[in-house]
């Protein structure tokens, strides 16, 4: 079994010499899964700064960010199932969310077929990690109705609100963590 704890380092004698980003020049691998971590981190921070300050401008945008790099990480993890293994497209997962009412039936599939797809391609790779919860990517789908359909009680539909915003940020780092393991996986020999 690949156990991969963490990026390959560039610091040994005899390695070609590091680039700007500190990896070997070409190593997009480093690159893609250090992206995949700087995005994970804007979106954290702005999530953090775009739900105390809901109801202010400068909440709406931090909200946005959030939505913004969510979608980038998503797309990025979608990426990287193989065409033949995966539901849908990159595109096609991160757009078909935006389509009103649709979105309901399709964070089934762009979230917790993501959530399904990435464990069993880290099972298929023989990748060592925690895999990522799938019963809670479903519950994420779940929440995300119940929600919507509460919207007339706002107690039920904000309590629901905030329960599925915890759960995308689990479910978003958990999903990050093993993509970061798959790319690492495709550069051993």
């Amino acid at each position: 079994m690949i156990d991969i704890t963490k990026a390959p380092s560039s610091d040994s004698a005899g390695s070609p010499p590091s680039g700007p980003s500190g990896s070997p020049p070409g190593n997009r691998a480093a690159d893609l899964a250090r992206n995949l971590d700087q995005w994970f981190m804007i979106f954290w921070i702005a999530l953090a700064i775009g739900i105390p300050t809901l109801f202010i401008i400068i909440g709406f945008g931090g909200l946005i960010v959030a939505i913004v790099f969510s979608c980038i990480i998503l797309y990025h993890l979608w990426s990287l199932i193989p065409a033949d293994k995966a539901k849908t497209t990159p595109g096609k997962a991160v757009g078909f969310l935006f389509i009103p009412f649709f979105n309901f039936y399709w964070n089934f599939v762009a979230i917790h077929g993501l959530a399904q797809s990435l464990n069993m391609e880290a099972k298929e790779r023989h990748i060592v990690s925690t895999p990522i919860n799938e019963k809670l990517s479903l519950a994420f789908c779940v929440v995300a109705i119940a929600s919507a359909v509460l919207f007339e009680v706002p107690i039920a539909s904000a309590l629901l609100s905030i329960a599925q915003m915890v759960m995308f940020i689990v479910l978003l780092f958990e999903m990050k963590e093993v993509g970061k393991r798959l790319i690492f996986a495709r550069q051993q020999p």
